[in-house]
Formats: C-alpha cells, sequence, structure tokens
C-alpha cells in the first residue's frame, strides 16, 4: 500500500517527478512496493477542487468541536542497532571515530499525559520514558531514565527536569538547570510524533514541521492543499490529500477516509534531509466513541538518512477527555526549594538562581553554591571534631581500664 502511494505521487504531481533517482529509489525501497494491489483515480479538477475544500472544511468543523481536552498515550519505542552513527568523542574531538548507537537494538516503554486547553492556548505535557546516551567520559552507553513536563500559559513556556527523575543529567551536571523559563519558543520537543494522530483527530493539523507549538488551532486553508488521486485497497478508498511544501520544500501526504473525513488513515512526511526524500510514515486505526472517530492504535516509522535505518513508535490511546476540569495551576510549575532555574527573559548577569525555602528570596547559583561550601565545610569540621572527641572518649576509657586493674 504505502510503495504504491509513492508511486501515485510520481505519476501525478511534477514536483515529486522532479527528484533524483536515487531518492526516488529509496522512498521505493523504504514504502515497501510488494505490498497490495491499488485501484488508483485521478478526480478531474472541479472534483479535485470541490473535495479539498470539504474534506479541510471538516478539519475545521473538528478543531471548533473541542474547547479543551485531556488524554493519555502509552506505547514503546523502538530503535535498530546502528539507528545512528556518533563521534565517540562527542565534547572534545567531534572528528573521532564514529560509533554505532545504539550498540544493539532497544526497545523502551514512552508515556505522555496532556492537557490542552484549545480556546486559551495552554497546555501542559509530560513525558517519561527511557533515553539512550553515549557517556563519553566512561565511553559507553548507558539506558537512564528521562521524565520531563512542559507547560504554557498563555504567555511563557517552561520546561521541567528535575534531577531526581533524570539520572543521565544528575551525576553529570549536578549544577545544571532543571527549570527552564523560555523567552519565546521553547528549545525542547514539546509535542512529538507520537501525539500527531490524537491532534488529527481533533483537526489540529500543522503541514510545517517547525511550527510554533502553542499554535493550538492552525487555520486550515485548502488553497494549502491539493488533491493528488483516490485509491481503492480492499474495501477501503481514501483521497490523497497533499500539502503545499513549506520554505524548505518539506510535505505531507495524508490518506483520507472518502467516507468519513474525520479519519486519516496514513500520513507521509517527504522532503526533510533531501529533496523528495521520505522521512516519517504513520499508520493509524481507529475506533468510534461519544466524540466521534479517535485514533485507537498507531504505528510511526521515522527513517534516519544517514543510515536508512527506522526508529519506531507504537502506541495506543489509552484516555481521551472533552472539557476536563483544571486550574490555572496546571499549566504553571512551582519547582521546590534547591531547584536550579535558568530564566530567559532576565538579565544576563541574574539568569541562573536557585529556588529559596519560603519566604526567603532566591539565591544567585554562585552565591548558592558559595552557601553549599560553606555548609559542607562546617558539615566536615563538625564530623572531625565528632571524631576526634569520640576517639579521645575511647582512649580514656581504654586509659581507665587498664589503670583500675
Amino acid at each position: 500500500m504505502f510503495g504504491h502511494s509513492h508511486i501515485i505521487s510520481i505519476k501525478c504531481n511534477r514536483l515529486v517527478a522532479r527528484a533524483s533517482m536515487a531518492s526516488s529509489c529509496q522512498n521505493r525501497s523504504r514504502l515497501g512496493l510488494a505490498a497490495v494491489m491499488l485501484l488508483v483515480h485521478r478526480p478531474a479538477f472541479c472534483d479535485q477542487s470541490q473535495t479539498t475544500r470539504s474534506i479541510v472544511s471538516v478539519w475545521n468543523d473538528r478543531q471548533r468541536q473541542f474547547d479543551s481536552i485531556q488524554y493519555r498515550i502509552s506505547g514503546t519505542y523502538s530503535q535498530p542497532e546502528g539507528y545512528l552513527r556518533i563521534p565517540e568523542d562527542l565534547r572534545h574531538d567531534p572528528a573521532a571515530p564514529l560509533k554505532p548507537f545504539p550498540a544493539s537494538d532497544s526497545r523502551d516503554p514512552i508515556g505522555c499525559s496532556v492537557i490542552l486547553d484549545l480556546t486559551g492556548r495552554r497546555l501542559r505535557v509530560h513525558e517519561a520514558r527511557t533515553s539512550h546516551f553515549w557517556l563519553t567520559e566512561k565511553k559507553a552507553f548507558a539506558s537512564m531514565p528521562f521524565d520531563q513536563t512542559v507547560v504554557f500559559n498563555g504567555d511563557v513556556f517552561k520546561s521541567y527536569r528535575p534531577h531526581n527523575l533524570n539520572l543521565a543529567l544528575a551525576p553529570v551536571e549536578t549544577s545544571g538547570t532543571e527549570l527552564q523559563i523560555y523567552n519565546g519558543r521553547p528549545r525542547v520537543v514539546v509535542l512529538g510524533l507520537e501525539h500527531n494522530p490524537v491532534l488529527y483527530a481533533c483537526g489540529i493539523i500543522h503541514t510545517e514541521l517547525n511550527h510554533n507549538p502553542a499554535d493550538l488551532r492552525p487555520a486550515l486553508d485548502s488553497r494549502k492543499f491539493r488533491l493528488e488521486s483516490q485509491v481503492v485497497s480492499g474495501d477501503r478508498t481514501c483521497h490523497i490529500l497533499r500539502s503545499v511544501p513549506d520554505p524548505a520544500r518539506r510535505f505531507y501526504e495524508y490518506w483520507v477516509d472518502s467516507t468519513d473525513y474525520r479519519k486519516i488513515y496514513q500520513v507521509h512526511g517527504f522532503g526533510l534531509g533531501g529533496e523528495g526524500r521520505l522521512w516519517v510514515t504513520t499508520k493509524i486505526e481507529y475506533r468510534d466513541s461519544e466524540h466521534g472517530p479517535l485514533p485507537s492504535t498507531w504505528e510511526i516509522q521515522r527513517f534516519e538518512n544517514s543510515t536508512n535505518k527506522a526508529a519506531v513508535y507504537r502506541m495506543q490511546l489509552d484516555e481521551f477527555d472533552v472539557s476536563p476540569a483544571f486550574s490555572d495551576e496546571d499549566f504553571d510549575i512551582d519547582p521546590p526549594p534547591g531547584t536550579r532555574v535558568s530564566d530567559d527573559n532576565l538579565p544576563r548577569d541574574a539568569r541562573k538562581y536557585v529556588v529559596a525555602v519560603p519566604n526567603q528570596p532566591d539565591l544567585p547559583v554562585g552565591e548558592f553554591e558559595a552557601q553549599q561550601e560553606q555548609r559542607e565545610s562546617r558539615l566536615s569540621l563538625f564530623v572531625g571534631l565528632a571524631m576526634i572527641v569520640l576517639l579521645s572518649v575511647g582512649a580514656i576509657a581504654t586509659w581507665r581500664r587498664r589503670h583500675a586493674g
């Protein structure tokens, strides 16, 4: 099914026809040509325009259906051995020999919980997973917990990675930032690929890769899409809707159910890392609900150009609530005392500080570390004095026992 989608695209669109032969061959290899026989129909221009407008209109209606949602997804993220190849010494010698990463096939759990206030443009995203790291100091790979919460209150993004839940950060960077407060867009992934099927079901469809994560209701214009073809596979007929390429010539193909435009069964992303190059595929299964069709399970393949290998998400929707109860506190983070903060909105020399105990001012990192050193010095002195006292008491007791005899 995938492979014939790409063949259709090449036949029906001049843009992809200009892609290099090497890129086309690679895409066909990735999609798998020996899948399913498809019946292809190229719609007339008038039908094409009307169908495109109808599909985008349904997506816009779907956006307006939800003022706020809360959902939870879970699954696994798998990487084959050598999915990436990285320098052996990342910090000191980028020209060092390349190491396959990960060193062996990996399959790790991932879980995310999300609150989206679509009307108020606010969000909270918590992600817990296992991540694989190359430890330069030890010249070895390690698997460690990764825990991140990102919030947006309508004005400011914050990301929170407490050291006690991120063991990859704590041993090496105990003085590193835990709470990052951004001025503008965040420098972390907020809603990754694994979230897209849930967003699609709510009409939240971004056609540009580097979109603002605060844009929870993207304006969908039928002029930004083109109906490429219609395919029939078994008892399912889909319209293939292609987005207009972004400035970097990246675009997506959406396989839309011809009888229910709310269902997008497949999405193929092209153009990342090379003209016309396939970089991601998504396959979605649906279930009916009181809120309309929702994704039940989905599989995402993310291709790495340097190795031509695919990492795979296999996810499921565990919970989905409409108009959940929430408060302003849900879109903020109240860090405990001792949290190290970096705030881009403060003057450069005051950006890094440590959260103090209640009713006390926050401390600049330098002052906090100086106080910590003083406390540690006093503790060491106390321990030393205590040892001297204990040794002295022991010596006196020994002397008395000897003389008492």
